[in-house]
């Protein structure tokens, strides 16, 4: 008695979504790495606008002259590293702030040379108390990953591999 089993696969099928992944899958890397540069930009400016440090700490309080400086000019003296907004409005989420810079590494700077140097001041404490601002903690990097993910996922569902 001789069995004869016949097996139907979907190799080509597999291979053809294959190559549809291989291709596009890079490319969805960079978008998503992108992405996660213009959301470590947002998460910086809204816990600086708090007056948050990168730890979620408050600043330390400006000195009693500058704190009077701040309230007559902007009306406030709240330490949130913003007189005129110049600094933080050069922290653009876009290609000029955010630039990949080798595979899977994302940067993000300062897109103006004069800000950037007044950011670097402010961030060490050159002549005032430091305030480092531009950073994150373990609670930002679990943020965007999640989000990182989050975006990767939605993406080969939708190639619907």
């Amino acid at each position: 008695m001789v069995a004869q089993v016949t097996i139907k696969t979907n190799a080509k099928q597999l291979s053809k979504k294959y190559k549809v992944l291989q291709q596009r899958f890079p490319k969805i890397i960079n978008r998503e790495l992108m992405a996660s540069g213009f959301l470590m930009v947002q998460i910086i400016k809204e816990l600086t606008k708090r007056g948050k440090d990168f730890k979620r700490k408050k600043f330390k309080e400006y000195s009693e002259s500058y704190a009077d400086f701040k309230e007559k000019h902007v009306g406030t003296n709240v330490v949130n590293l913003m007189l005129s907004s110049d600094m933080l409005n050069s922290l653009t989420p876009d290609k000029r702030s955010v630039k990949k810079t080798g595979k899977n590494k994302v940067t993000v700077a300062f897109s103006n040379s004069e800000m950037r140097e007044r950011a670097f001041r402010i961030q060490t404490g050159d002549g005032q108390p430091a305030r480092p601002f531009f950073g994150f903690d373990k609670t930002t990097e679990n943020k965007i990953q999640k989000e990182f993910t989050r975006q990767i996922k939605k993406e080969i569902r939708r190639l619907k591999l």
